[in-house]
């Protein structure tokens, strides 16, 4: 069993949780949901493609995830922190989407 479950989980349950304590002082909760579904969705793609990534994949993405958003969320205040709330999840998806491509060049194909 690879790790990638375990700590796609951790990441996704730290990431919401974070952006949940960053945006405590939003009024606007339907903007917090979108957010929450941004933030969580590199997470969701790594526990419905756990078999198939690296597991390597999961661990960078968790880390520098949970890493960023820790500044952001528990350090200084800054200008603009939902800036760091969108580009993380989409710099996750941009891993996401090449590790399935070198992992569809390095997988032999059928006989």
């Amino acid at each position: 069993m690879t790790p990638t479950r375990p700590v796609a989980a951790i990441g996704a349950v730290g990431s919401l949780g974070l952006t949940i304590y960053q945006g405590r002082h939003n009024a606007h909760f339907f903007l917090t949901i979108l957010f929450l579904l941004w933030v969580a969705s590199p997470f969701v793609a790594l526990l419905w493609k756990s078999g198939a990534s690296h597991p390597w994949v999961a661990v960078v993405i968790a880390a520098v995830s949970l890493a960023i958003y820790g500044v952001v969320a528990l350090g200084p205040p800054r200008p603009q922190p939902a800036f760091w709330f969108l580009i993380v999840p989409l710099g996750a998806w941009v891993i996401l989407a090449l590790a399935s491509l070198v992992e569809a060049k390095t997988t032999p194909s059928g006989p």
